[in-house]
């Protein structure tokens, strides 16, 4: 699916609401994947590689085809029928990504 370019786009309220809460998300993840801590000021995550981490997330999600992110979360027996729990219990205390960084 090919998406409709504009030179200028403004977005919706509801649609930078939703991207600001993706892109703290991604931050949470990243710093959960790679151990390290979030800014208390900004949000965000602290360190070089966590934040291409982060960045990384949204880049794929800006890049993914949108049918296939609807049909992977809302299709029948899909992702969407798996209960939310983006921080599982007890994920401060994993870092499976903390070797790499």
């Amino acid at each position: 699916m090919t998406r409709k370019t504009r030179p200028e786009i403004e977005f919706s309220p509801e649609c930078q609401a939703a991207l600001d809460r993706l892109v703290a998300l991604a931050h949470q993840l990243a710093a959960m994947l790679t151990g390290d801590s979030l800014s208390p000021e900004t949000g965000v995550t602290d360190t070089p590689p966590s934040q291409a981490l982060a960045i990384g997330m949204i880049c794929f999600l800006m890049r993914a085809d949108p049918e296939d992110i609807h049909a992977a979360l809302f299709a029948e027996k899909s992702l969407g029928e798996l209960p939310f729990r983006p921080f599982p219990a007890g994920h401060t205390r994993q870092a499976p990504l903390a070797d790499m960084c």
